[in-house]
């Protein structure tokens, strides 16, 4: 059973910015080391201190396989330098002909598994944000599902991607027949770290929405925001006044899915104003700025709907009101 709470994902918040953090000071004790040894191994080299520099290299090895460990764990695979080149392109220009020429050379180049896979679902995604439904289904397809218990993060980001894109389209029976599916998996691996839990709760979130269960949907979802909130304080990001398109792009999304869920929850006046945020910032996608029109005039249906009902029940109080006052009076007249 995959049950995310609150407290589970503080937990692993936590293991994480810890980790970042030593790696970050291991980084540099890494660098101080090398330093100092190379100093220290030019001064020794004229003499015999061959035991002295011994000492130094290993050391120096201790210093480099500590970095390499917790490397490791901070950045998972599938994200070796061309992810990375493709993410620094994609920052900029996430949607042209000319992105996905980009990802699909990178695609065919890829010299691992996890490369491969990464970058599969980045195109993917970029087909996503263009509206190419068909195209994104099919590449989701051509992933091979045989290796995700060794990359977690990749089989997790695969799950995210297709109940995504099928919750895009509004097919809620595809999205818990993915959920399904998918179910097996998460459950060994949700708890590895706090990517692989805050994916699998983005994917909990689709499938409880896809039920109609909207209330615990949205519970979730802020919950996930909150947490979302905090990485991005603690990463010094910026994402709402970035200047990079596909930051503030991302940043949207977050804002309309939520807004999405408080519509369905029938509170259309933080509906309209998450969408109010969100919105403008998806303007880089044609496709998602319609969806994000769409959702706008069913929030503003929902809001005319609702003055018609506080009008109508306005109405009939006041005349019953009327009619009982008016019934009191005739009876204490006849008395």
């Amino acid at each position: 059973m995959i049950e995310i709470t609150n407290e589970k994902m503080e937990k692993l918040y936590k293991m994480q910015t810890t980790l970042v953090k030593s790696y970050t000071t291991i980084s540099a004790i890494v660098i101080f080391v090398v330093l100092v040894i190379t100093r220290l191994l030019r001064a020794v080299s004229s003499g015999d201190h061959a035991a002295l520099s011994a000492v130094f290299m290993i050391i120096l090895a201790a210093d480099v396989v500590g970095y390499f460990i917790i490397r490791k764990k901070v950045i998972p695979a599938g994200n070796g330098p061309s992810v990375m080149d493709a993410y620094k392109t994609m920052q900029n220009d996430f949607i042209s002909d000319r992105t996905v020429d980009l990802l699909y050379r990178k695609i065919g180049e890829a010299g691992n598994y996890a490369d491969k896979t990464k970058l599969t679902l980045l195109l993917c995604d970029t087909y996503m944000m263009r509206g190419q439904i068909n195209e994104a289904i099919s590449l989701l397809n051509s992933i091979d599902r045989s290796r995700f218990a060794e990359y977690p993060e990749a089989g997790m980001s695969f799950y995210d991607d297709t109940l995504s894109l099928y919750d895009l389209i509004g097919d809620n029976e595809s999205v818990m027949r993915a959920y399904e599916d998918a179910v097996p998996f998460i459950e060994h691996c949700y708890e590895k770290n706090y990517l692989c839990c805050s994916t699998a709760l983005n994917i909990v979130i689709l499938n409880e929405k896809a039920r109609g269960n909207y209330r615990k949907a949205l519970d979730l979802k802020l919950m996930k925001n909150e947490f979302e909130n905090k990485v991005n304080t603690f990463i010094k990001s910026e994402a709402v006044n970035s200047t990079k398109p596909l930051n503030r792009y991302i940043h949207g999304v977050v804002f309309r899915d939520t807004a999405e869920l408080f519509y369905l929850c029938g509170d259309y006046f933080n509906a309209g104003k998450y969408l109010d945020i969100g919105g403008p910032m998806l303007a880089a996608s044609p496709y998602m700025t319609e969806k994000a029109n769409e959702l706008s005039q069913k929030i503003k249906r929902g809001i005319s709907i609702k003055i018609i009902f506080v009008s109508i029940f306005s109405v009939f109080v006041d005349n019953l009101l009327h009619m009982w006052y008016n019934k009191f009076t005739v009876q204490k007249n006849i008395r």
